[in-house]
């Protein structure tokens, strides 16, 4: 080994070492076993205690979402278990039935907060769609809850969606900007392209995104977003700058 690929695997030691340590600082400090929720702060006792602080699920099903990925890299298989158990009640919590839609968190005490913000509503259809590419169960969420967004959420005048919907009325509130920085370089887009990934490899239909690598060959070792896949197919569709349309299958 080359000492510029030992300081690689060094890095990589390191960063590995890193999403597990984080991971556990965020259980250990900001997760109540008892509500099976985390908090957004942890500075004193009352912080975690739902009696007295309210708490919104986007933060948890990001949290989620990312120490199930740490586990998966890193191979600790308690993570992907920790993840996996406290989604499903997450999720069971967060879905309302009545509209097969999600609702935005949880009011101190615990009685459900109705309205939706853009982007817990968006981390919550990604944290269901990815469980349910190696678990079925998970899926019975994402028909009416994809339903619900494009109906309710989605602009479909002018384009993006809007940032909040009414719990109880299920009118977009429209006062608000629909654009700002974390909103459509992240929130939207991700939400978009997770949906797709997620959507096609449910329907058993090939995924096909598109890269700019220096070569066909180079674009070998791309992967579907945080995703693992089965490339079947690499298409050079821009001599003058290099892109390539790559297809994926068994995306999981």
């Amino acid at each position: 080994m080359s000492r510029r690929e030992q300081e690689i695997a060094q890095l990589q030691k390191e960063w590995k070492e890193n999403l597990v340590q984080l991971s556990k600082v965020m259980i250990d400090q900001f997760y109540s076993a008892d509500d099976k929720l985390f908090f957004k702060a942890a500075n004193q006792p009352n912080d975690r205690v739902l009696a007295t602080t309210p708490t919104d699920f986007g933060h948890n099903a990001k949290a989620l979402w990312m120490i199930r990925w740490a586990g998966l890299i890193t191979g600790h298989t308690e993570l992907v278990s920790f993840a996996n158990h406290t989604s499903q009640a997450l999720l069971k919590r967060a879905y309302l039935e009545d509209c097969g839609c999600w609702a935005g968190g949880v009011f101190p005490g615990g009685a459900l907060d109705l309205d939706k913000i853009w982007w817990v509503y968006d981390e919550l259809d990604q944290l269901a769609g990815t469980l349910a590419l190696s678990d079925p169960n998970f899926a019975q969420y994402l028909p009416r809850a994809y339903d619900y967004w494009f109906t309710h959420f989605v602009d479909k005048e002018f384009g993006e969606v809007w940032n909040s919907v009414d719990g109880r009325t299920h009118v977009p509130v429209r006062q608000a900007p629909k654009q700002w920085e974390w909103k459509n370089a992240y929130h939207s887009f991700e939400h978009a392209l997770i949906g797709y990934i997620v959507g096609q490899q449910l329907n058993d239909q090939p995924i096909t995104l598109y890269y700019a690598f220096p070569s066909a060959e180079t674009a070998k070792s791309a992967q579907p977003y945080f995703y693992s896949g089965v490339i079947t197919g690499i298409e050079q569709v821009n001599q003058g700058q290099p892109q390539q349309k790559v297809t994926f299958s068994n995306v999981h």
